[in-house]
Order: structure tokens, then sequence, then C-alpha cells
């Protein structure tokens, strides 16, 4: 009989922490299971999906044991748990597909080698992904969606920031101007390359389908926040990266 502030607890309650004892038990071993389960599901869609792509299936976990060798033995433990990524070229283009996790897990990737920011701790899940230019853009310039700020917000930004104003670069379309913010270290080089071939068609491209890609010299940048995983997004995302690379490259 387990006593209480007020004298011994009736029989019926005690029977019923017994039965709260006994589903605690149970529930927690079985969920556990069930999201094992769940990760080695999507852990085989994941590797399915990078065989159909030509790409490499990559182990998180086990690709930071080459990296951080001191937790080796951490790394171990959660490599069955681990979040996924798959990479190589894709359509003649160099690309890497990282799942986007919690943030305790995303603190034992490594900066250099997970393209999602580690130090983050948003608790949504998505995708993150890049695609890279062979040889990178010869200027500074960086590409993203030109999003409305709030009168209000954007006078606190401008009282607390003391960064300088980034002067952006028009293209001539309006569409494309209300559509991008571009901003470089040589505009009349950026205007150049904007002006040749097939780019400027190749950016509202991507932009109408993927409105919060970023382009920089290095390549693309994108990242999707979802519920639940789609590899056929994934695969279709990374075949409209792909055509953009080429667009937009300087042989």
């Amino acid at each position: 009989m387990v006593d209480s502030f007020f004298g011994a607890l009736p029989e019926y309650i005690e029977l019923l922490m017994g039965y709260v004892s006994a589903f605690i038990a149970i529930a927690i071993p079985v969920a556990v299971l069930i999201a094992y389960r769940k990760t080695q599901n999507e852990t085989e869609k994941a590797k399915k999906t990078a065989g159909l792509l030509g790409l490499r299936y990559i182990n998180v976990a086990e690709e930071m044991k080459k990296n951080k060798p001191k937790d080796s033995f951490l790394l171990g433990l959660i490599s069955g748990w681990s979040t996924w990524a798959m990479g190589g070229t894709y359509n003649n283009v160099l690309v890497r597909v990282e799942l986007i996790v919690k943030g305790k897990q995303q603190r034992y990737i490594d900066q250099r080698v997970n393209i999602s920011n580690p130090t983050k701790t948003y608790y949504s899940k998505g995708t993150a992904y890049i695609a890279s230019f062979k040889n990178p853009l010869p200027f500074d310039i960086r590409i993203r969606p030109n999003v409305s700020i709030p009168p209000m917000v954007s006078m606190l930004r401008s009282g607390i920031s003391q960064s300088p104003v980034i002067d952006t670069i028009e293209t001539g379309e309006e569409e494309l101007d209300k559509m991008l913010l571009i901003s470089g270290s040589d505009k009349k080089k950026i205007q150049e390359w904007l002006n040749s071939g097939q780019r400027k068609g190749a950016l509202k491209k991507i932009y109408r389908a993927l409105p919060s890609i970023s382009v920089n010299s290095e390549g693309l940048r994108l990242q999707e926040r979802y519920s639940k995983v789609d590899f056929n997004r994934i695969q279709n995302n990374l075949k409209l990266m792909s055509e953009t690379i080429l667009n937009l490259r300087i042989d």
C-alpha cells in the first residue's frame, strides 16, 4: 500500500497507477520501434531514389565519422537513425540533396558537409539542395526572391542594422525585377552576363517553379520544408536546378 500525504491511497487509484505504469512500459518501446521502422523505410526510399538518379546514397553520421573521429563512437550509435543525403553528378551537374532534421540531431552534422545550417533550431522537416557550377562565376553575385517586408519591420531593421544598404542591379525586364533582387560586386559584368544567352529566361523559369531558391557565384541553393519527404519532388527539383545551372554557367 502506497502512503500519500493524506494517508493510504484507495485501491482503485493504486490499480489505475499500475495500469498507467504498465502502459508506459509498453508504449515507449513500441513508439521507439515504430519511429525506427519509419526511419528505415524512408532510408530505403532515399537509397532507391539515389540509385534511380545515378547518385550516391550517403549516411550522414557515417560520413561525419571520417571528419570527426573524436565523435565516432557517438556517431556510430546514431548511424541507424541518421539523416541521409545523396550526392554526385546529375545531368552533368554536381548536386547534393540532404534531409533537414531536428535541431538536436543537426548539431552532430559538420557544417562543411551539411548544406543546411547546423546552428538553427527549427523543428520542421524538409530537404536542402545544392547544385554547383563546374567553374564558379568570375564575379560575386547574389540573386534571391524579392520578398516584400512590412514597413514597420523594415524601419526596425534599418534602425538596428549597421551594415550598408546593398544596391540592387536591374535587369531591364519589369517581370524579372519584380521577381528578383540581384546584387554583386561588378554591375557591368553581371548585366552583360544576364543579357547573353538564355539566362533571363532560365531565371524566370526556376523562380516561377521554386520561388525560394537563391543563386550565387558557386551555384544554386534551395531549402524546402514540409512534414513528409517527397521523393518525386526531389527528382523534379534536381531536373529544374541542373537545367538552370547549364543555362547560367560560363564555359
